[in-house]
């Protein structure tokens, strides 16, 4: 496809290390970080577009230490790219068991201060939907009103953008889908985001996070407080969770056959750990991946897991019509009280 950018002929370098340093350009000379995302769009759709990505992004992972013993959650994450200016991940979407497309994925939720844009780069898609920011109805219920953006198809082709404090909702897809996305922080680039980026910090940051919290200073060092982030629909109108209670890590287990799955589906079976690796990459549960490699050979058809008892939440997971309903709800709320 034609490159809207001008992309490196250097030999050594990986496809996902020349788009990612293509972005860091865009970063480093956008007046601000909305425009940085906007101005990314061509870079992200080219990105989606080459095959190879997606495949070097598995490969990464796969190569990665502890890449194989990873705990499963509902949506397979591979890191891609993380400095002081963004984070690139490619994110998994797996399909329901009864392939439901009108069951959220995830909450409504909103991501603080944080900027996203998300390009399919395989599988059909799924609809996803924009919200108004929340106004408080009741707060000794933490019952909230809002009203939709948009709703949309988020297939090839296609960029989506959520705003800071925006509130958003995935619905599963029919079959898989991965995405790339693009994540950063409002704010321009300052000493604390290279300091949050040094390592020994960066293993430290949920519990820095809570300590910040609670002495008053998140605002400060600018770490998302983690407060109403999420909602889910009740009786004409929305719950908002003060607290977060998010999916379980499943076991290894799980994550490996997802995985595997992932593999299968994207055509990349080539990919699959052998004995070799698994030697030079410490790996849990090396009988299994032994296992999953050889049905892998033979065309043993996978199927993505969901752990039981950890990835199904109410509040998380509900239906489309749940939404329309408390939509509907908030409007007639909204009209009584111009009436």
């Amino acid at each position: 496809m034609a490159h809207f950018w001008p992309i490196s002929s250097r030999r050594n370098t990986t496809p996902l290390a020349e788009y990612a340093s293509a972005l860091l350009k865009i970063f480093k000379s956008a007046p601000d970080k909305r425009e940085a995302h906007r101005r990314s769009r061509a870079v992200l759709l080219d990105m989606a577009g080459d095959r190879r990505c997606l495949r070097a992004a598995i490969a990464a992972q796969i190569q990665r230490p502890g890449g194989l013993n990873t705990r499963h959650f509902p949506s397979i994450g591979f890191p891609i790219a993380h400095n002081p200016h963004f984070s690139l991940v490619a994110n998994s979407f797996q399909p329901l068991p009864s392939r439901e497309t009108d069951i959220t994925t995830n909450s409504i939720h909103h991501h603080g201060h944080l900027l996203l844009t998300t390009v399919t780069t395989f599988g059909p898609g799924y609809e996803h939907w924009r919200f108004t920011t929340p106004k408080p109805t009741d707060l000794t219920r933490e019952t909230f009103r809002m009203d939709l953006i948009d709703r949309e198809a988020h297939g090839p082709n296609h960029t989506a953008f959520v705003d800071t404090f925006m509130p958003h909702a995935v619905m599963f897809p029919r079959s898989l889908t991965v995405t790339f996305a693009l994540w950063s922080s409002v704010h321009m680039v300052t000493w604390r985001d290279h300091i949050k980026r040094i390592p020994a910090i960066e293993r430290q940051r949920e519990r820095l996070r809570t300590m910040a919290a609670r002495l008053g200073v998140a605002g400060t060092l600018r770490l998302n407080p983690q407060d109403y982030f999420d909602y889910y629909p009740i009786q004409g109108e929305f719950k908002g969770m003060c607290k977060r209670i998010q999916f379980g890590r499943g076991p290894n287990e799980d994550y490996l056959h997802t995985l595997f799955y992932i593999l299968q589906e994207t055509n990349n079976e080539d990919l699959a750990p052998d004995a070799q690796l698994c030697a030079r990459v410490p790996v849990e549960n090396p009988r299994l991946v032994e296992q999953l490699s050889s049905d892998l050979r033979r065309g043993v058809r996978f199927e993505g897991r969901f752990s039981e008892g950890l990835h199904w939440l109410d509040h998380m997971n509900f239906k489309r019509r749940s939404i329309e309903q408390a939509l509907e709800g908030c409007r007639a709320t909204v009209l009584q009280a111009h009436a």
